[in-house]
């Protein structure tokens, strides 16, 4: 008997009632994503190609095709398809995409070569010429045309690729954010100069707002120390709310405005399937994280809740760091037990076992199990995959795959269960 439970639980760790595989979310479980004023993106297979999703399609990751799992961001930038664009020199018949002014300073010259599509992003080709030392600020982004929150964390990002041309004598080419009412120099800039030229890379800088922000707006920086010539692409630049660049934000063709890509809410309910109200069962789970939680962010993995992340139990990465917890909830107190550590990055596969008496079991890539009691034993409803209940501590990551059994794996016999997980 003994013999045969290592092939029993790869057996159910493979096909017991999977609610994600790559490139399906199954039934009981709906994913719901608000997108009045945008569109949401994704890598196609092909790890290259970007897509545009409507609201509440699922969006499946690259070659992977791991479930991608964000929470709300918003893009201040109102232009990032570059409408309205003329090619050519600007200042000369060339005219700048709406809502940005790309007029250099003398001794520099810009020119618009082309307005299209490159790896399915919007891009803009500028060719920048110096024939001497000088500085021009091109903006990307009109004067108090981005709404910003004061002492907040903003992310500025772009895709870039080098068409033509070369560095000599370019002591700066970047993108960087900036607040109305501060200097230029409060902001990081995120330099261009080591960009591609086989294919686009994105390109992001993050800064906490001045005390005293009320609005922003995003540059090209092109600063020269001799004559210079450089052509390159231009894609999807980016400004909002966040430590780290999510997917590209678009709004809508024809449409030039700041949009707002919805938070991703994957949710079943615990009857659909077949768990208690005691939340007695077990969940496992692989996926990847491509960051480590910034301070004060909680990524949320797994949570089972009574409509609230007062009572329930969670795996999740606490915010700033890379552990891995599993926390029980109580009336709004918690208690918390670490599992390890994930590597930004690289998938990983996690369980967690409840008994349905309060305690919680959990283990991490086949280690050590864990346990921490004191949890509820009624009144739990929704699982939540990659937020919590305020839809407030997202994922930002993927996930391969979750399936559930409607009892508790023994502690034993739980690290077997995790590592039959599919990655």
């Amino acid at each position: 008997m003994l013999a045969t439970i290592p092939a029993l639980l790869g057996a159910l760790g493979e096909g017991a009632a999977p609610l994600i595989r790559p490139g399906t979310v199954r039934s009981p479980a709906v994913l719901l994503r608000a997108q009045t004023t945008s569109l949401a993106t994704v890598l196609q297979a092909d790890g290259s190609t970007w897509i545009e999703r409507a609201a509440d399609i699922a969006r499946f990751n690259a070659s992977g095709r791991r479930l991608l799992i964000e929470g709300q961001r918003m893009n201040g930038i109102r232009n990032p398809r570059f409408e309205g664009a003329t090619p050519g020199v600007i200042g000369s018949g060339g005219v700048a995409p709406t809502n940005m002014n790309l007029t250099p300073v003398a001794n520099h010259t810009v020119e618009i070569v082309a307005i299209g599509t490159v790896q399915g992003l919007p891009c803009m080709e500028l060719q920048l010429t110096a024939t001497a030392a000088a500085t021009s600020t091109l903006s990307l982004e009109a004067s108090s045309g981005i709404a910003l929150a004061a002492s907040a964390l903003y992310t500025a990002s772009a895709f870039a690729q080098r068409t033509a041309g070369a560095t000599t004598n370019i002591s700066t080419l970047a993108i960087r954010g900036r607040t109305d009412l501060n200097t230029a120099s409060n902001w990081a800039q995120a330099s261009l100069l080591g960009m591609p030229t086989d294919a686009l890379a994105r390109f992001s800088a993050s800064t906490t707002t001045a005390a005293d922000a009320v609005s922003g707006r995003m540059s090209l920086i092109f600063i020269t120390t001799g004559a210079a010539s450089i052509r390159f692409r231009l894609a999807a630049p980016q400004l909002g709310a966040g430590a780290f660049a999510s997917t590209p934000i678009l709004p809508a063709i024809g449409s030039p405005a700041a949009a707002t890509r919805g938070a991703d809410l994957v949710t079943a309910a615990l009857s659909s399937l077949g768990l208690p109200a005691s939340g007695a069962g077990t969940l496992l789970w692989s996926g990847m994280l491509p960051q480590a939680a910034p301070a004060g962010r909680v990524q949320t993995i797994l949570q089972i809740d009574d409509g609230t992340s007062n009572n329930g139990f969670a795996l999740l990465n606490p915010g700033g760091g890379a552990s891995i917890v599993a926390r029980r909830m109580l009336a709004g107190a918690t208690a918390d037990v670490t599992l390890g550590s994930m590597t930004p990055g690289t998938a990983f596969r996690l369980g967690m076992a409840m008994n349905g008496a309060g305690r919680i079991a959990a283990g991490l890539n086949g280690g050590s199990v864990q346990a921490v009691t004191g949890g509820p034993t009624s009144g739990l409803t929704t699982l939540r995959i990659g937020n919590a209940a305020a839809g407030d501590r997202a994922l930002f990551g993927e996930v391969a795959a979750l399936g559930r059994y409607r009892f508790a794996l023994a502690d034993a016999a739980l690290p077997a269960a995790i590592m039959a997980t599919p990655l």
